[in-house]
């Protein structure tokens, strides 16, 4: 985290007096999330805040923070899913195929000692 909020409030995208809020307009649980989102994507992290509520939805956006519903993580979730297992189906097919040899007998060798 961010030791300071005033840290935070740099990195806001939204610079108008009318749009901005106070430090204390901002309930403090939201305050402690956005400053830990903050503070993972200046490490490059790519975080997102999962929520259904519209407040922390519009804070986010003024610090361009990425936000997803239930129902996105449960999508994301089940498209991952079922990448995982088209993926592994395809591994374990090609662990399965017959390998080549690198070596084969030439065919008059081969033909001849019959």
């Amino acid at each position: 985290m961010f030791t300071k909020w005033e840290d935070c409030e740099k990195l806001s995208l939204e610079e108008t007096e009318a749009e901005n809020l106070s430090k204390e307009e901002i309930p403090r649980h939201f305050r402690a999330m956005i400053n830990v989102v903050l503070f993972l994507c200046s490490k490059g992290k790519e975080v997102y805040i999962a929520t259904e509520d519209v407040k922390l939805m519009s804070l986010a956006k003024r610090w361009a923070i990425g936000t997803m519903t239930r129902s996105n993580v449960e999508s994301w979730s089940a498209e991952a899913a079922e990448k995982y297992h088209r993926e592994m189906k395809i591994y374990e097919s090609q662990k399965r195929a017959p390998t080549r040899s690198l070596w084969t007998a030439p065919r008059e060798r081969a033909a001849g000692q019959k």
